[in-house]
């Protein structure tokens, strides 16, 4: 679960930055095949980060600039919390914002294999200012 959680924090951290060295938009999406944003809720599938000039949250053409593989070990990795889902837009001022450009939050939460029986899992936070942060949490895995 560590290995995960500091897998998803990089990825978050290098689109925030990139977003803001390029003074441009760039989102991080589920992706199950690295090309495409494919939705879902269901972020264990992998992920890409790409430059997304126009905003939408839709790769055009070829912007990607990092994926991640489908993550293994029995591992869960699902937004639990805020108004994010299956992406997250930095703009170049580095804020989490939607295709409307309203404010983005959202907490990440990794469980392994053992769910609910183990009772801990990590979460990952990110917050209206962009900030990223981990902890581990007593909860529910489900």
């Amino acid at each position: 679960m560590i290995g995960v959680t500091n897998e998803l924090v990089t990825a978050l951290q290098f689109a925030r930055s990139e977003a803001v060295k390029r003074n441009n938009n760039v989102t991080i999406c589920i992706s199950d095949d690295g090309a495409a944003c494919t939705g879902g809720a269901s972020w264990e599938d992998g992920w890409i980060v790409f430059d997304d000039v126009n905003a939408n949250a839709v790769v055009d053409g070829a912007q990607i600039v990092r994926t991640h593989s489908q993550i293994g070990g029995g591992n869960t990795l699902r937004v639990t919390a805020g108004n994010a889902g299956n992406f997250i837009s930095f703009n170049g001022n580095g804020f989490p914002r939607d295709t409307a450009g309203g404010i983005l939050t959202a907490t990440f939460s990794i469980c392994d294999s053992r769910g609910a029986t183990a009772g801990v899992a990590r979460t990952v936070q990110v917050g209206a200012s962009g900030r990223v942060r981990s902890s581990e949490v007593i909860t529910s895995c489900t």
